[in-house]
């Protein structure tokens, strides 16, 4: 196909001499591996062939490749900074009855240097190579040698004229003028698309130089520059993106591997790394598009399935877009692939009791709380519940949506749960909070109970203390004292000298976990208060925070109710 000579020294100039290119034309040898890489297996060779036959238009022609056989008309110099003399090609009109073999083997290796190609004319060869394919099905080959072979043969003959075809129709010609615009764009929007930005040195450039040249370029001028239309550009823009969604392999992960950097997905291979190069170019067009023509396009992974993809992030994770580098969004994104290693709750407890008993009990239940999702922080007393350290804790859990949850006990105080209030109001404990009344071990146990835990700790170390449940209610109703205090009173009247600290916790899970638990105390399911806190917290490692703040409160009693 003859292309006009402005368009094709616009090419040549955007893809080599202006500066901050993001990337980097390639020789042919290095663009037939690149294309390697992305499933599309061409020889240097036969790229070379198909450019002298007039089927593909370099970025570049250097003098080598102008050989005897060739219309010198094809070519205009174009000073464009190398060693040898470089040209822009016109090319020329495509036959049928062109010679189509491949000489694989009789061009010699100096030519695979002598063409310059970029990575965005992937396109236009995934095209060319769906054509260059025979479609032909595996079990056709346990026929006979003879069918197999006519078959072939019928297949092959017409690829000449899809090549003239694909060569010499618009649509080519409209891609050149999209690979245009995508070279002059590219290096303006691309800190929207990546969040690094190459530089070259040893041309002076740095990030000082490339802020002040991105913003004195009239880049709205760009797509008349390129010859298209707004419409066309956006249509090009949804036919890259549903070609890239095809033809990925890992389409169902694209919403997270988009935020992937460009090195670790350079790793990938075949489809998906065809499918990432198609999804850039699009969204090289969405991006400045959006930023310079005031068009709202549809995200890459969106394109396929119309308006009703943004409806479905917005209803997943809080947002009609997903890349465009919101950190709340993206953590959202994330958790839903159950690939976030921060803890999803914080559980913040008053003391060492009710830290052992919350782990002690986890171990019984065969839970691991770190792979659960649960932190459990230790207040050490009530005094930091009030303390700027907790408050500045709880801000930064809203902002990386962890679910904060406090237990504590009364201690016969309102002041606790007139802070507990306020940390609500303010949005900081969206899932609540539980205050014992009158303490962790009275809300979870009974005085029998209790008595017995209290006895079998001090026969294991030695003791016979015959602490009785009558015993423990009447300092219950003489001191009101919390339960731990009093069974450590108790304990010294007999020269026990126990602490009620960690060793009493583990202890109170020991037999929770081997006695039911009496039905005074219990929930509809037969839980302890405590155990069912923790099978209630266990809950935020699947649950959207976001969502949960929507739809539900917290009332006076620090339970979760539906908003009306």
């Amino acid at each position: 196909m003859r292309i006009d000579y402005e368009l094709a020294r616009l090419i040549a100039t955007a893809a080599i001499t202006e500066p901050y290119r993001q990337t980097d034309v390639l020789t042919t040898r290095d663009f037939a591996k690149y294309l390697n890489d992305r499933d599309i297996s061409l020889h240097w060779a036969t790229i070379h062939h198909l450019w002298e036959l007039g089927v593909l238009h370099p970025i570049a022609v250097l003098k080598p490749a102008i050989t005897p056989n060739l219309d010198k008309n094809r070519f205009c110099e174009l000073d464009l900074q190398y060693e040898v003399p470089s040209f822009v090609d016109l090319g020329q009109e495509v036959s049928r009855d062109s010679d189509w073999s491949a000489p694989i083997s009789t061009l010699p290796g100096s030519l695979s240097d002598s063409l310059l190609w970029h990575p965005f004319q992937l396109w236009f060869f995934f095209r060319l190579a769906s054509n260059l394919k025979i479609p032909i099905a595996l079990d056709a080959s346990l026929s006979s040698p003879e069918s197999y072979s006519k078959m072939a043969q019928k297949l092959v003959s017409d690829i000449p004229s899809r090549m003239e075809k694909i060569a010499n129709e618009g649509e080519h010609s409209l891609f050149l003028r999209v690979l245009a615009l995508l070279l002059l764009v590219e290096p303006v929007v691309h800190t929207s698309i990546s969040n690094s930005v190459s530089f070259h040195p040893h041309l002076g450039e740095t990030l000082e130089k490339y802020l002040s040249w991105r913003e004195s370029l009239n880049s709205s001028t760009f797509l008349l520059r390129a010859g298209l239309t707004v419409e066309q550009a956006e249509q090009w823009h949804h036919n890259l993106a549903v070609n890239a969604h095809i033809n990925d392999p890992v389409n169902e992960f694209r919403i997270l591997l988009r935020h992937a950097s460009r090195l670790k997905l350079n790793r990938l291979d075949n489809r998906a790394l065809l499918a990432i190069g198609l999804y850039d170019m699009a969204e090289v067009l969405r991006r400045y598009l959006e930023q310079f023509h005031g068009r709202e396009l549809l995200e890459e992974d969106d394109a396929m399935y119309g308006p009703q993809g943004p409806t479905v992030k917005q209803r997943f994770y809080g947002s009609a877009r997903t890349a465009d580098f919101n950190r709340t969004i993206f953590r959202r994104i994330v958790r839903d692939f159950d690939l976030d290693p921060q803890a999803r709750t914080t559980w913040f407890i008053e003391g060492d009791t009710e830290e052992a008993y919350i782990r002690s009990m986890a171990e019984h239940l065969h839970i691991d709380l770190d792979r659960a999702g649960i932190e459990v922080m230790n207040l050490n007393g009530l005094g930091g519940l009030a303390s700027d350290r907790l408050m500045e804790l709880l801000e930064r859990f809203r902002r990386e949506e962890v679910f904060p949850f406090v237990s504590i006990d009364s201690d016969a105080r309102q002041d606790h749960l007139r802070c507990l209030r306020n940390y609500t109001g303010l949005g900081l404990l969206p899932i609540g909070f539980k205050v014992y009344n009158p303490d962790f071990e009275a809300s979870n146990f009974s005085n029998d109970e209790l008595a017995d835990v209290a006895n079998q700790m001090a026969r294991d170390a030695g003791f016979a203390a015959d602490i009785t449940s009558k015993e423990i209610e009447q300092e219950k109703t003489m001191n009101s004292q919390p339960v731990g205090k009093i069974i450590e009173k108790l304990w010294n009247k007999r020269q026990f000298y126990g602490n009620k600290g960690i060793a009493w916790g583990k202890a109170l899970a020991d037999w929770a976990s081997s006695h039911t638990c009496p039905a005074s105390y219990a929930d509809f399911e037969g839980n302890r208060p405590i155990d069912a806190l923790l099978f209630r917290l266990l809950r935020g490692q699947v649950s959207s925070y976001w969502e949960t703040v929507k739809h539900e409160s917290v009332d006076e009693n620090g339970n979760l109710v539906d908003r009306i």
